[in-house]
């Protein structure tokens, strides 16, 4: 295996000296998706290859080929990332006279999107192999959720129909797809992973991630000598890394590896946005797409205003022709004076643009315009700190809600003091989860505001207040309504020594034992002695019967039917919910109940709402007959359980 590992590493170094050495064109590209994908079945063995990986492999051979195919026959002015950017090319081929795509461009857009995902997928599974050492049974479910994700990044450019806003030609979801695609199908699930592992730490001695991971039972006398592979989701006896230096080394590799991790996400955060806008910035259209507005706005104005950033243009615009103005001229002036300068500086394109019958110049002006005005804000001040910004806040909500930092706090604190953790270092862990906790709170629930105050788009701003929204608000609620209820049993009658006997002398709920209730003359009894301690009383808690007969202790079926009421269930007998329909059957100390009890037995216990009560004494059975008065809808006052609620 170390083998395979080093030439897997060395096939990798081929490739990324391939595009280095090409200068980043995009043949190096296909070359370097190659050698990711033929590392990863040089170091997980042909042979031991899923069906799943099979297919995948063979999607990215097609994939890559498909690309090899356009970039040196199809088109070979494909010359960088740019050129997504300018989506219809140097004549225009790939567009409509409306800017749309053709069945070319379509064509196009699919081999770089098949090419984009099958090259983060081989760099994905290549991770996984080498560094993680394979996948453990279950976690192949996350790889596959992965292209999910893909496709909720495509819901708010169809909501929206932000190509239309965003740029001329070119979907912006396409020319962001390298940021996406490392994103979503390397950096999050291998997060994912590496967090399900690290809670192996969280488990007692011996339990593994998976049940056929267990430690076997003739290791399992000697805990304190275990230690957690976290590589293999199992624990393993190990005494030397009772000591600090053995416990370190060995887990450097899993502790390279979170750092590695971290160091990724900041790079796809932090540099690959960044690097993608300078593709379009060197482009060798864009020059001449910014001289060209810059003539165009020099032309509207007196020529003794012009500013200094247009004077290398200024010839341009002595070569235009006069505006002579007239009513709602301005914004005509700019469309015409920008079509004739964008004809002076790329007349290939615009005869190209005409020559395909296309008369619909304006719109062409227009959609053209759209480049250059996201040109100009990429070019300003300002620009980088704010997508740096917002991206590390993104990447860190992210991290902190896969519980990431936490879990690297954990595992810290486990290399150095292993179990004997000190108070100190627990309060730091807690103290970094809150932080994370809220941090990714802010983030969630700021988004939907931040769309609306933005101008996201009114469909997509009411998806991402459902999506971000919809389960804080209905916590909320629920909350409210179980804080201003009050759930108080009414009507129950003491349990006898029958019905305590019938349960086995044990409540069903918590199985503690239970009693009969004393006589009333008895618990007065016991109240009347001297003052001081009070006197010992059975340590058995007294039942409550129910309508079926069944007894419980008082305090746990109050928890029983405030757990039904949360749950928005009807409340039931613990045990008859299932049995009402025939008592009879489940429940033979049924066949002694008359027919009306019987009928009672049978039925659920009735929910009710009225006004707020008054407080009354628990051994007033005035009290309880009057508030248990008509409550049970089935025909009997005994048993109802009444809600209360302070707002009703």
């Amino acid at each position: 295996m170390r083998v395979h590992n080093v030439a897997s590493a060395a096939i990798l170094q081929i490739g990324l000296a391939t595009v280095y050495n090409t200068s980043n064109a995009p043949v190096s590209w296909a070359a370097c998706s190659a050698c990711v994908w033929a590392s990863f079945v040089l170091a997980r063995g042909f042979k031991n290859l899923s069906l799943w990986d099979q297919y995948q492999l063979c999607w990215a051979t097609g994939s890559f080929a498909a690309f090899l195919n356009f970039v040196c026959f199809l088109d070979p002015s494909f010359s960088g990332w740019g050129d997504v950017y300018y989506f219809c090319g140097t004549h225009f081929q790939y567009c409509t006279c409306d800017l749309g795509w053709n069945l070319n461009g379509y064509f196009k857009a699919v081999v770089l999107w098949n090419f984009t995902l099958s090259a983060a997928v081989g760099l994905q599974k290549l991770i996984i192999q080498t560094g993680l050492g394979g996948l453990l049974p279950g976690e192949e479910i996350v790889t596959k959720e992965a292209f999910v994700s893909i496709v909720w990044r495509l819901i708010p450019y169809w909501l929206n129909n932000w190509e239309q806003q965003w740029g001329a030609e070119c979907l912006s979801m396409l020319f962001e797809l390298p940021h996406y695609a490392l994103e979503l199908l390397v950096v999050l699930p291998l997060v994912q992973i590496i967090c399900a592992r690290l809670k192996l730490l969280a488990m007692p001695h011996g339990r593994g991630l998976v049940a056929q991971m267990d430690l076997p039972e003739e290791d399992e006398d000697d805990l304190d000598a275990l230690a957690p592979d976290i590589l293999a989701g199992t624990w393993h006896a190990d005494p030397a890394q009772l000591h600090f230096l053995p416990r370190l080394r060995a887990n450097v590799w899993v502790l390279a590896f979170v750092v590695a991790m971290t160091g990724l996400a900041a790079f796809n955060a932090l540099v690959l946005p960044l690097a993608l806008e300078r593709t379009v910035l060197h482009h060798k259209r864009t020059p001449p797409s910014l001289q060209a507005t810059c003539a165009a706005a020099w032309t509207q104005h007196s020529p003794w205003t012009l500013h200094s950033q247009y004077r290398g243009a200024s010839y341009l615009g002595a070569r235009l022709t006069d505006h002579k103005g007239g009513l709602h001229s301005g914004a005509a002036s700019h469309v015409a004076a920008f079509s004739q300068a964008f004809r002076l500086h790329s007349p290939a394109a615009k005869a190209a643009f005409e020559e395909r019958g296309c008369t619909a110049t304006d719109l062409f002006s227009r959609n053209l315009d759209k480049h250059v005005r996201e040109l100009a804000k990429v070019c300003s001040p300002g620009r980088s700190e704010a997508i740096i910004l917002v991206e590390a806040a993104l990447a860190v909500m992210r991290l902190s809600c896969e519980k990431l930092f936490v879990l690297a706090a954990v595992f810290v604190a486990y290399l150095l003091f292993r179990d004997d953790v000190p108070v100190y270092a627990r309060v730091l862990i807690r103290i970094n989860h809150r932080i994370s906790t809220l941090f990714q709170r802010v983030i969630l629930y700021s988004f939907p505001a931040v769309c609306w105050l933005y101008g996201a788009g009114f469909l997509f701003s009411l998806f991402a207040s459902f999506v971000f929204w919809a389960s804080p608000i209905q916590r909320l609620i629920e909350t409210t309504r179980r804080r201003a209820t009050i759930v108080r049993p009414v009507g129950l009658k003491d349990a006898t020594e029958e019905q305590v006997e019938r349960m086995n002398g044990n409540c069903a709920v918590c199985w503690g034992e239970m009693a009969a209730p004393l006589p009333r003359a008895a618990m007065r009894l016991l109240g009347a002695g001297p003052p001081g301690p009070p006197a010992a009383v059975d340590a058995l808690a007294p039942g409550k019967a129910l309508p079926c007969g069944h007894a419980f202790h008082t305090a746990c079926i109050r928890r029983w039917l405030i757990q039904c009421h949360a749950q928005g269930r009807k409340a039931t007998c613990p045990m008859a919910a299932e049995a009402r329909l025939h008592p009879a059957a489940s429940h033979p100390e049924a066949e002694r109940l008359t027919g009306s009890q019987s009928r009672r037995a049978s039925a659920p216990i009735n929910i009710q709402r009225h006004a707020p009560l008054q407080p009354y004494a628990m051994g007033s059975p005035s009290s309880v007959n009057a508030q248990a008065s008509g409550a049970d809808l089935g025909g009997s006052s005994e048993g109802s359980i009444a809600y209360t609620s302070p707002e009703s």
